[in-house]
């Protein structure tokens, strides 16, 4: 119910300390196997899927409430959006 940042810090330095003073939370992946470390896609792969698993389905988004975020998303993330729905708006 809340907005929610992830930063994610480099192998060595981490996150500035005057960061982690700010944060709510710090969280380490604790890592098994013969792997030294996960790169920053991983990790936030790993978080990304630990807190959707966490969501209940049907959380607080309708329908058209969830199409118009990926529509959102689509016209940020689509070169040239608005070409392409023009294009549609025509059909």
């Amino acid at each position: 119910t809340q907005k929610t940042a992830l930063l994610f810090g480099g192998e060595k330095r981490g996150i500035p300390a005057e960061t982690q003073a700010q944060a709510d939370a710090l969280v380490s992946i604790p890592i098994v196997g013969l792997s030294e470390s996960f790169n920053l896609s991983v990790s936030a792969a790993l978080c990304l899927y630990e807190l959707t698993r966490r969501v209940p389905p049907n959380s607080g988004l309708g329908p058209e409430e969830k199409s118009e975020l990926k529509l959102e998303w689509l016209r940020k993330s689509v070169r040239h959006s608005e070409k392409i729905e023009a294009k549609l708006a025509g059909c």
